[in-house]
């Protein structure tokens, strides 16, 4: 039998009997079983009527975490599990062993707040000025014909649901495509620009860009315009969004803000409704802050071109106005992500 140096002078009858389950480690094969110590370093297992002697010193125990059953992890693979963790904790400070870090700070409840607190704060920067910036820095290292064929992939898959063909005249819409070409003559930075005209009554007046150049505008739109410079007013702040890349930010944003989310809640299939709707949340804050540099995108544009930019506000008061657009399907969805009207235009 081998000896054992204990590491203090310690009598087993000061040591507590631990119950528990023993597994050989090559099966699923388990047996009820006993520690039963002898000394500081010495204990004797107890399972299916046969004892044998295990070193401590040769086994890896595992911390204390709540009230998780403890795991001693044998040299040769079988492994003894107990819930009696206040059982090992004696036993592993008979040894000179402390219980650790985590079963002191699961104790300390104002060092646990402080932690959740630096935590909620790193996420806080983290989404409101490292992603925003990662996003554009990468944004731009993207070559754009990546962005053209992600604008491409969303309008055929737009096309056939929500966007018909359009059925303004053919010397209409002529006009507007000039229109569009004098908007884009100055800021081309190699995009594939195109203006494409659907009819979209389930959605209303409406314009959006997608990545790569391609703005689409719906006839509902163009004939709740006044004037053809509120039409340019639109069209240019619509090309802000596709100079400033703005679709591709918000697709790395919203990467990253699900990558922060799994690594903070875990599982994202198994957190509950409103942290699951944390990142289209966040996404909507991004969304009104793209919104705001499209329209100082348009306004400065309008400026240029001697356009007063009241005609951007003209058009945004009507569209908010209009009992079409606020009778839209998505009417909710569409002002949740962009900055209150009240906020970017000056309505009489």
């Amino acid at each position: 039998m081998r000896s054992a140096t204990s590491s203090m002078s310690i009598s087993p009858s000061d040591l507590p009997l631990i119950q528990g389950t023993w597994f050989d480690g090559r099966s699923a094969r388990a047996c009820a079983a006993a520690l039963r110590p002898q000394s500081a370093d010495l204990c004797w297992l107890e399972a299916e009527a046969q004892q044998c002697e295990v070193f401590l010193t040769e086994v890896s125990v595992s911390a204390r975490i709540g009230q998780i059953p403890r795991r001693l992890t044998f040299a040769d693979g079988s492994y003894f599990e107990t819930a009696d963790n206040d059982g090992i904790d004696v036993l592993m400070a008979a040894r000179g062993s402390s219980r650790g870090w985590v079963p002191w700070l699961e104790r300390q409840w104002k060092v646990a707040l402080l932690a959740l607190l630096g935590v909620a704060g790193i996420c806080i920067l983290l989404v409101t000025v490292v992603l925003p910036r990662l996003a554009t820095r990468i944004a731009d290292a993207v070559p754009t014909s990546v962005d053209a064929q992600i604008g491409a992939g969303v309008l055929r898959t737009l096309d056939g649901r929500l966007l018909l063909p359009s059925t303004l005249s053919p010397q209409r819409q002529k006009q507007l495509q000039t229109h569009f070409a004098a908007v884009t003559a100055d800021s081309s930075r190699g995009t594939a620009w195109q203006l494409q005209l659907r009819d979209a009554a389930s959605i209303g007046p409406n314009a959006f860009a997608f990545p790569g150049g391609t703005v689409v505008m719906t006839d509902q739109l163009v004939n709740l315009a006044q004037n053809d410079e509120e039409l340019l007013s639109v069209l240019a702040h619509e090309a802000g969004h596709v100079y400033r890349r703005h679709g591709l930010r918000q697709l790395v944003q919203g990467l990253g803000i699900s990558a922060l989310a799994m690594i903070v809640l875990g599982d994202v299939s198994a957190i509950t409704s409103l942290a699951g709707a944390a990142p289209a949340l966040l996404q909507a804050s991004y969304s009104r802050d793209m919104e705001r540099e499209a329209d100082a995108y348009s306004r400065d544009w309008l400026n240029r071109h001697g356009i007063p930019p009241q005609r951007f506000d003209d058009l945004l008061c009507r569209l908010a106005a209009s009992d079409t657009h606020s009778n839209a399907k998505n009417t909710a969805d569409y002002f949740a992500s962009h900055p209150a009207v009240s906020d970017r235009a000056h309505c009489p």
